[in-house]
């Protein structure tokens, strides 16, 4: 290393002291905060001290890992992240919270089909559809546009052209209207 290269990583040292020695007290309040042994974390508090340097890398590694877990506890939910509702996607991701879960049985007795009432940012309410019919076993076509669905990777929900519901009983309303029209489909092959 040259001169000139040793002034700039003693001034780097300089100005990243203050936030080392905030990360370590970090470190070390939650290893103390923790029920089990958190040596790890009191090594690296003292290792951030020792080298104030270390806080970037480790800064780095710490963003990482917290990315990667709001990543898992998004697809483990499978409620973290839905398309726009429109019959055809708008491709817009949002955050949305689930109302209700539902369970319709048909006005014949024969079938059960199962919804998940989700609450878009937008007020208005997603028909997400857990239990359908396997129209291939009809012999009918299980496109979206015969079966008024929507799909997303790993969901499907109800395609409204109407004005989209904003209340729980008009959700129902058309979960029932839709699973009447998918039994009829399914049994006669009259479109809906």
């Amino acid at each position: 290393m040259q001169d000139g290269d040793i002034d700039i990583v003693q001034r780097l040292r300089e100005r990243l002291a203050p936030l080392s020695l905030r990360a370590a007290d970090a470190f070390r309040s939650i290893a103390d905060s923790l029920q089990y042994p958190a040596s790890g974390l009191r090594h690296l508090a003292k290792l951030v001290t020792a080298e104030p340097l270390l806080i970037l890398p480790i800064a780095f590694v710490a963003g990482v890992a917290l990315w990667l877990t709001l990543r898992r506890i998004c697809r483990r939910s499978r409620l973290g992240r839905v398309r726009a509702n429109s019959c055809k996607s708008k491709g817009n991701i949002m955050i949305v919270e689930l109302i209700k879960e539902l369970t319709y049985r048909t006005a014949s007795g024969k079938y059960y089909f199962k919804f998940a009432l989700m609450k878009l940012p937008n007020s208005t309410i997603q028909i997400n559809i857990l239990q359908t019919l396997n129209y291939k076993d009809f012999g009918r076509s299980d496109s979206n546009i015969n079966t008024h669905r929507n799909f997303e990777p790993g969901y499907q929900y109800v395609c409204w052209k109407g004005d989209q519901p904003t209340t729980v009983a008009q959700a129902k309303a058309i979960a029932k209207a839709w699973a009447e029209h998918t039994e009829a489909y399914c049994e006669t092959g009259e479109n809906f």
